[in-house]
């Protein structure tokens, strides 16, 4: 079967971001499927950006489509260090022949496949610049099944003209399952009937998986020191952040590696997407305030804190909530800097043979779901 993705796919930093796409891809790949992404850009209107910045997007958007370079938007005005996205994307991410930047432009000339999945990610996140609309497949042939993967909302909560846009496109679904808990009663209150909850694409592979999917390094730590990974977005604020790194940074004995990104320079390293994970396998403890970030601290059985969401940002944490909940695994959050609970959490001991065998329960939902849907 010919499938058509639309998720996330634009960050030159963000981890979490690219490795979802990569394990649903690589997932449905494996099923024998025929996959690639849909080329939409989510980007505020050309109208509203400079003639230079609109050039090197038209021309970005030429090469892309004309030479398949998988260029990001990103690229033509980045200044930060290259962590190897545009590489990543052109090795392991097929893509539409054409681009998108519009709903209209979806509609009037729609990717040819016989499914769209939309997720994983916040893509019906509807606060966010960019509408969620394009990414309830309001496009191509009836005939095409519309699929929602662990399609995440990252709120509990509507506004009425959300609530009206779910209820509008949910019909047009034939399956819809989703990241978080809560969004169950989300659906059916817009009128879908038994959506389900699965795991976020990343969880589909255990470590061993992603340590053969990838060429993972080695983390870049010295073999005598303890060594702690800190990954940061800085999408939202972070309660007593100066306070944690000073802590930890202080510590004797212990060498950190910063990774950040999504506009939070604080970091002191950048490493590839590979490297990252090699970061994460290597640690003894990890500190991060993203939810992919604890994802693989768990799918790797590290021992990590993480720190919420805060300010605005806060309705964000219930995609943090509803995963730590049910792995049993709310100590692991901080909302604030504590020095004892600090302490003790780089030595608890987490019961991972529990956590694990959750993961493998959980991956078998998904496995049926998927399998049904594309039937």
């Amino acid at each position: 079967m010919k499938i058509g993705i639309m998720t996330f796919w634009e960050s030159q930093n963000n981890y979490g971001q690219l490795l979802q796409a990569f394990a649903l891809k690589t997932y449905l790949k494996q099923k024998g499927h025929d996959v690639f992404f849909v080329r939409f850009y989510r980007i505020p209107s050309s109208k509203k950006k400079s003639a230079l910045s609109r050039l090197k997007f038209k021309v970005i958007l030429y090469l892309n489509d004309h030479f398949n370079m998988n260029l990001a938007v990103t690229n033509a005005v980045s200044t930060e260090p290259d962590r190897g996205f545009t590489p990543f994307k052109k090795q392991y991410l097929k893509f539409s022949p054409r681009s998108y930047t519009s709903l209209a432009e979806l509609k009037d000339n729609p990717p040819q496949a016989d499914a769209y999945i939309c997720g994983s990610d916040q893509v019906w996140n509807n606060t966010f610049k960019v509408p969620a609309e394009p990414f309830f497949l309001p496009f191509g042939a009836s005939s095409t099944k519309r699929i929602a993967y662990a399609a995440s909302i990252g709120q509990k909560e509507l506004s009425p003209e959300t609530a009206q846009l779910f209820e509008r496109q949910l019909a047009h679904f034939n399956a819809v399952s989703v990241r978080e808990k809560s969004s169950l009663s989300i659906c059916t209150d817009a009128g879908y009937e038994n959506p389900v909850w699965v795991p976020d694409p990343t969880l589909l592979f255990a470590k061993q998986d992603w340590l053969n999917l990838l060429p993972v390094p080695k983390g870049n730590f010295k073999p005598e020191s303890k060594k702690v990974f800190i990954y940061t977005l800085g999408n939202s604020s972070i309660n007593d952040k100066e306070a944690y790194l000073s802590y930890i940074r202080a510590m004797p004995g212990v060498e950190v590696q910063h990774a950040s990104a999504n506009g939070d320079t604080s970091g002191n390293c950048y490493p590839s997407i590979p490297e990252w994970l090699g970061l994460i396998a290597e640690s003894d403890f990890i500190m991060t305030n993203s939810f992919h970030g604890m994802v693989f601290c768990i799918i790797f059985n590290k021992k990590f804190i993480i720190l919420p969401n805060t300010g605005a940002m806060e309705g964000m944490n219930e995609r943090i909530t509803s995963l730590i909940t049910k792995f049993n695994l709310e100590q692991h959050m901080m909302f604030g800097f504590d020095q004892t609970k600090m302490d003790d959490l780089m030595k608890f001991d987490t019961d991972w043979d529990y956590v694990n065998n959750q993961i493998a329960d959980w991956r078998h939902v998904a496995h049926e779901f998927l399998d049904v849907a594309l039937k």
